[in-house]
Order: C-alpha cells, then sequence, then structure tokens
C-alpha cells in the first residue's frame, strides 16, 4: 500500500497532526504544513515512510517521532514543545538536510534500543536540550551543524555506539 500526503495542512487538531498506525506499505508526506496540533506534528509507525520538505511547528509534543527505516530530509522542525525529532523504531532511519531549532526538548534524539541511523547535514540550533541525543545503537553522524543549544551539543548516551 502507498499513501501520498502532499501539500497538505494540517493546522490546529486536538491530537496529533498526522498519525500512520503499522501500515504494510509506505506512507509519503511532502510539502506539507503540520502545526499547532495538541499532540506530535508527525507520529509514524511502521516501515518506510518518508517525510520530506514539510514544515512541522509548534506542536504541544514532539516535531516527528519516527518509526524502523523513516527518512525525514529537508525539513523544518522548529518550536514544538517536545523534542524535534525522536527516532523511537528499531531500525536504519535517515535524517538530513533538515532544520530543528528552537524546540522545548532536545533537537535530535535517539531513544535508547533503537537501531542504526545515519543523520546527516542537519542544522540543530536552539533547543531547550541537547542538540543531538544518542542512546541507541550505531549512529552515524556526518557534517551536521549543531549549535547554541541548551544543553550538550552532542550527547553519546553510555552504551551507545556512534561512528
Amino acid at each position: 500500500t502507498l499513501v501520498n500526503v502532499t501539500d497538505g495542512i494540517l493546522n490546529r487538531n486536538n491530537g496529533n497532526g498526522v498519525v500512520t498506525g503499522n501500515p504494510t506499505g509506505t506512507c509519503i508526506i511532502d510539502a506539507c504544513s503540520v502545526t499547532n496540533n495538541g499532540g506530535t506534528g508527525i507520529d509514524f509507525d511502521g516501515e518506510e515512510n518518508v517525510v520530506s520538505d514539510c514544515i512541522i511547528e509548534g506542536n504541544a509534543s514532539h516535531g516527528v517521532s519516527a518509526g524502523d527505516r523513516g527518512v525525514l530530509n529537508g525539513n523544518h522542525i522548529g518550536c514544538n514543545g517536545g523534542d524535534g525529532i525522536v527516532l523511537a523504531g528499531d531500525v536504519n532511519c535517515v535524517i538530513s538536510n533538515n532544520v530543528v531549532e528552537e524546540n522545548e526538548g532536545s533537537g535530535i534524539v535517539s531513544a535508547s534500543n533503537s537501531g542504526e541511523h545515519a543523520i546527516s547535514g542537519n542544522q540543530v540550533k536552539s533547543n531547550a536540550g541537547d542538540g543531538i541525543s544518542i542512546a541507541g545503537n550505531l549512529s552515524a553522524l556526518t557534517g551536521n551543524v549543531v549549535l547554541d543549544n541548551g544543553v550538550n551539543g552532542i550527547e553519546i548516551v553510555s552504551g551507545a555506539e556512534a561512528i
């Protein structure tokens, strides 16, 4: 199954802006404005979901909570009530070329027990917590600009491995 959500405005919903349950296919969210929702901006579970060229701002919880093999590319993720991006899935998310700023939590968080992720070419700045926090397994951090965050620039939590 392939689901495309393109050029949408998802604004001021009481819950999350977009939620994918556990689909058996791919969900592509492209060029959407996901703002001021009562929960997480985009919460996707399942595999091989893509979020690209979206504005994800002002949501009460996280900007994006990502499941397995997700791709986040070219998004502006800012001013959310939690973390900008939470990688909670088990394997292989690609987080590239995003601006992640001014979130009330950390910028990018690889949660404990989450899998291998490629985090590259992002601007992660002015978040209240860490810029990037890695608590999962092997993650490749390449070419990110991390500055002016409230706690650490990059935190490698005990037991995590980053390459």
